[in-house]
């Protein structure tokens, strides 16, 4: 940020807040997730950010980017509190370790290579737009798979006899 003419104060302030959002966003995200179902609290968080990081790209004043850093902070930590929800709410509890490993393994080479790509593509435009640009792609396709995300099967969320002490 002090790269395109922000404070390093400014800047420093604005990822720390960046961070307490996205700490909150995981409960708000959840609770919305139980109102309305996991899917579409995760399609409409990830449409938050997808929006976000195109308007980011055209932010010329300090209230603008407060104003993304509000709507990403909340909706960027989400998918931590509702990939669980929607995995569960698809296919109940069968597999849902090995399932929601694989999930979590994704995740983390996510959160691994999107900045070093970032900063690749940073080298050879000299610009984060298509940073941005491909991160937005990202989120929409991400919201409309999640849209898109129906159960094989119906899916309870039973738990088996053991688990509830009646095992017989």
């Amino acid at each position: 940020m002090t790269g395109i003419g922000y404070t390093l104060q400014f800047a420093t302030t604005s990822f720390a807040t960046l961070a307490g959002l996205a700490a909150l966003g995981k409960p708000v995200f959840g609770a919305v997730g139980d109102r309305i179902g996991g899917k579409n609290a995760l399609a409409i968080a990830l449409l938050l950010i997808a929006v976000s990081h195109i308007l980011v790209l055209s932010v010329r004043h300090e209230w603008l980017l407060i104003l993304y850093l509000l709507v990403v902070g909340l909706a960027v930590a989400s998918p931590v509190a509702l990939a669980p929800l929607v995995l569960a709410e698809a296919v109940g509890l069968r597999r849902f370790g090995t399932l929601y490993g694989w999930i979590q393994l994704a995740s983390t080479l996510g959160l691994f290579g999107g900045p070093l790509i970032a900063g690749e593509l940073y080298d050879l435009t000299h610009s984060y737009v298509t940073s941005f640009e491909t991160a937005a792609l990202i989120a929409v396709s991400g919201a409309a798979a999640s849209f898109l995300c129906t159960a094989p099967r119906q899916a309870g969320l039973t738990l088996p006899a053991a688990v509830h002490g009646t095992a017989g």
